[in-house]
């Protein structure tokens, strides 16, 4: 039996004559000192390391460039924390740790707490995602210093809580002075959309209404740090509230169109009663607009569409259905859902709405 301490017998690619410094380097060894090579055969240049004050080597084992696009290096080394020497710093003890440029991860000698760059630039990659605002805006203030708010997807709008009255502002101080249009949005989730297109139009007031308060007061929060005087978001029903929103805009400020983007689903047959687009809400939209309003419909859940289309068809006498294909979102700018949905190759089918002239009360 061999002797379980003796090392294994030396087979190598490298020729001797390659035994010798790469480019003015020496040669990486392992614990046995044999040279260590590459998957090609080709000798590897030892890291250059640190020693002790026996004048030991303590950094051994060589460490190999990541795999990995010169950019993506680059941002997780941005994250390793470095003193004036170079050295990587313990995320927990904060001990210098001779790390090799490209390398992403380690363990302290003082306190064994393994440090990992990548899992850091992963988190960070993931949190920005989330709280960025995509669109011509100030990219420094578009990240929010709080984290997003996590609220349930959806809320029975039959609730109690939601068909108390709400308390509407004072328009002329929030909007631009009037005469000017108002974008109606209903169900407008956290805004981000709202939020783009106000940067752009800036002649444009819009108003979204959503039932969910969390994401209101997060809502307000951003538009008030991106500065978007044409911008605003109202916690309420619109099942219940629509008469007084409407009435509260008017005659200072005219509605000019009405987007309908993604609601609420509501799939199961004893939920559908919960949807927000129904008879009487049809009715009574029709009854507040001003005449030849479009009213854009959109949305990725085939049975929905159908159903918005059937209930708005079901108002001849209201509603004028243009037919005509539509290939883009109606306001020249793609939902933050509707992108999802198209990266992963899913359908979205849009339709548009006229209320007609002998509507208006």
């Amino acid at each position: 039996m061999s002797d379980p301490q003796k090392p294994p017998p030396y087979s190598s690619a490298v020729p001797p004559s390659q035994g010798q410094p790469v480019m003015g380097q020496p040669l990486a060894v392992d614990q046995y000192g044999r040279p260590i090579v590459d998957q090609f055969g080709r000798p590897i240049a030892a890291v250059p390391v640190s020693v002790d004050q026996f004048g030991r080597p303590i950094n051994t084992i060589p460490v190999v460039q990541a795999q990995l696009p010169p950019a993506r290096v680059v941002a997780n080394n941005a994250n390793i924390r470095r003193d004036a020497q170079g050295n990587a710093l313990c995320n927990k003890c904060s001990a210098p740790y001779p790390l090799p440029n490209g390398a992403t991860s380690w363990r302290c000698r003082q306190c064994s707490e393994f440090n990992n760059a990548s899992v850091i630039m992963l988190r960070l990659l993931f949190r920005r995602r989330r709280r960025c605002l995509v669109g011509p805006l100030n990219a420094a203030a578009s990240f929010s210093t709080k984290p997003s708010v996590r609220v349930r997807q959806h809320v029975n709008p039959l609730a109690q809580r939601y068909q108390e009255p709400i308390t509407l502002p004072d328009w002329t101080a929030i909007f631009p002075p009037p005469p000017a249009k108002v974008h109606l949005d209903i169900g407008c989730a956290r805004a981000q959309y709202l939020m783009k297109l106000a940067a752009i139009h800036p002649d444009t007031c819009f108003l979204g209404v959503e039932i969910r308060e969390p994401l209101v007061v997060e809502a307000l929060e951003r538009m008030k740090v991106l500065g978007l005087p044409n911008a605003h978001v109202l916690h309420g029903n619109m099942n219940v509230h629509l008469d007084a929103i409407v009435a509260s805009l008017t005659p200072e400020y005219t509605i000019g169109s009405v987007s309908i983007f993604h609601p609420d689903p509501w799939m199961k047959k004893r939920h559908v009663k919960r949807r927000v687009v129904n008879d009487a809400f049809v009715a009574d939209l029709a009854r507040v607009l001003p005449p030849s309003t479009p009213i854009f419909v959109q949305t990725d859940v085939r049975d929905l569409f159908e159903y918005m289309v059937e209930t708005f068809q079901d108002h001849p006498d209201l509603y004028i259905h243009d037919n005509t294909s539509q290939d883009t979102n109606a306001m020249g700018m793609p939902t933050d859902r509707e992108s999802a949905v198209v990266a992963e190759f899913g359908d979205i089918y849009r339709t548009t709405f006229r209320t007609k002239a002998s509507t208006l009360a």
